[in-house]
């Protein structure tokens, strides 16, 4: 368990520090299964619970650190892929609920910075009683700090996702949000960080802005763009592998945005992770979306705007998500903060239901039926076959549609037929990128699918069929690609 505090005071070679935060990290096993109460504030005191010492660690900023806040938000993941998880935390606060009870609703370091305590740190033996780990001056901590400009921060790390792989390249990557960043959508628009291998930063401290402009030999980025001003991107995030590829899907989240000029019903961005990664930059302003050929993306919009009666639905402002109804499925349960609602009539109880404006909805949503992952098998009969499934790719990459599509390219036992292929195949989007040029062409990604599902390898698969742009031109790099769409 990590559980973050951080509004926690210290006093720190005579200077009291005030709201400097500290992280908690509670480690599983027998010795919580008691009926006890546990005082952190006791932590290192003789009235510490004698059955947790040796299982409580305590994570603090290094000194200099009055109102980082830091575990304003806290996040626990495996980074390095021994299994083991690594513990990150943020110093950015950005909370209104914060401030309830007298509380500091904001805070941080400047621009917000992110902290990685890596797993070397946790043992697996006992700790000492009172272990505390100071994030500053260790091979084992990682230090990122968030930029002044281009992309503009305020809150880096005010949301964090680590432990899955967007990329495929067997390391596990790292989110960190900003709601009140500006990448050049307007103020509060919201940013987002994706680094990948970020185990080649252990030890570091780094400015995010060197992570954009010359990441070190193995890192990667891409920057996400809130859509508008004030939809405040990324205050929310979720990830699970949505589509069944392997790879980890992104639910990046836009509270306030306005979709379709419904002001602040908000919407949510499904990000599906892409072998090699996704663009430097993926801009989520409406006119500015990546095609489907560069990012493949399903945006949820926010069904009710402000004036409707009430404020706007303003969707997604909480996310988790989990297999709800067990058919190996993630799905997403998300919130409408402020949907609108019904309460029964106090005037005639029973006949009819009144509106209840901004009482707020929970919304579940079934991951199988919105998320479909698409597969080579087009035509649905459970093979992917050159002369069928094939053929049928080839022909749409053409720009066949209707029959001049389907016809004498569908298999037996097909469960899609006409339309339901057209739309299949028109959301394939980055899916179907073979050589990984960012454009689907017949003449290189169709013939590469055909020519894998004739059993071509080597150079026979690939020559002739590269685009001059491909980034994915090895012959054994473009059949892993495509036998990950196999059925």
């Amino acid at each position: 368990i990590v559980v973050g505090a951080d509004q926690v005071d210290k006093t720190v070679a005579m200077v009291n520090e005030t709201n400097r935060g500290a992280v908690y990290v509670i480690r599983g096993g027998a010795h919580l299964d008691a009926d006890q109460i546990v005082d952190l504030a006791d932590f290192g005191t003789g009235a510490f619970p004698d059955a947790l010492d040796g299982h409580v660690a305590k994570v603090e900023p290094p000194a200099g650190s009055t109102d980082y806040h830091l575990g304003a938000t806290c996040q626990v993941g495996d980074l390095d892929g021994d299994g083991k998880g690594e513990v990150i935390a943020a110093a950015a606060l950005n909370r209104s609920s914060a401030g309830l009870g007298g509380g500091s609703a904001g805070g941080g370091a400047p621009q917000g910075h992110v902290f990685i305590a890596w797993d070397e740190l946790f043992p697996s033996s006992a700790w000492a009683a009172g272990y505390t780990i100071a994030l500053a001056g260790s091979p084992e901590v990682t230090r990122i700090r968030g930029s002044v400009s281009n992309p503009a921060n305020q809150e880096f790390g005010e949301e964090l996702l680590a432990g899955l792989d967007y990329d495929g390249d067997g390391s596990n990557d790292l989110f960190l949000g900003d709601l009140a960043g500006d990448g050049g959508n307007g103020s509060l628009s919201g940013v987002g960080h994706v680094i990948y291998n970020v185990v080649e930063l252990k030890g570091e401290d780094v400015l995010v802005a060197d992570l954009i402009s010359s990441p070190p030999p193995g890192v990667g980025h891409t920057l996400i763009l809130g859509p508008v001003p004030i939809a405040i991107g990324a205050d929310t995030a979720v990830h699970a592998d949505y589509d069944g590829d392997g790879l980890g899907d992104l639910v990046f989240c836009n509270p306030k945005d306005n979709p379709q000029s419904r002001t602040s019903a908000g919407t949510a961005h499904v990000i599906y992770g892409e072998v090699g990664g996704w663009p430097s930059l993926i801009d989520l302003a409406p006119a500015d979306l990546p095609t489907p050929a560069a990012v493949r993306i399903v945006e949820i919009q926010g069904a009710e705007g402000a004036g409707f009666p009430g404020s706007g639905d303003t969707l997604c402002y909480s996310a988790s998500g989990g297999d709800i109804d067990d058919d190996g499925v993630p799905d997403l349960l998300i919130n409408e903060m402020e949907g609108d609602g019904f309460m029964p009539d106090g005037d005639d109880p029973g006949t009819e239901l009144d509106p209840a404006p901004d009482v707020g909805n929970l919304l579940l949503i079934n991951g199988a039926a919105l998320l479909d992952r698409v597969l080579l098998d087009v035509d649905g009969n459970g093979a992917a076959e050159p002369l069928t499934d094939g053929l049928l790719i080839l022909r749409f990459l053409f720009g066949f549609t209707g029959n001049a599509l389907t016809q004498g390219a569908i298999g037996d036992g097909a469960t899609r037929t006409g339309p339901e292929i057209e739309e299949y195949l028109a959301r394939a989007g980055a899916a179907l990128d073979a050589d990984g040029d960012d454009t689907l062409q017949a003449l290189t990604d169709g013939i590469l699918v055909l020519r894998f599902l004739f059993g071509f390898n080597g150079s026979v698969l690939v020559t002739g069929a590269l685009d001059p742009d491909a980034t994915r031109t090895a012959p054994a790099d473009v059949a892993a690609f495509l036998d990950r769409l196999m059925p």
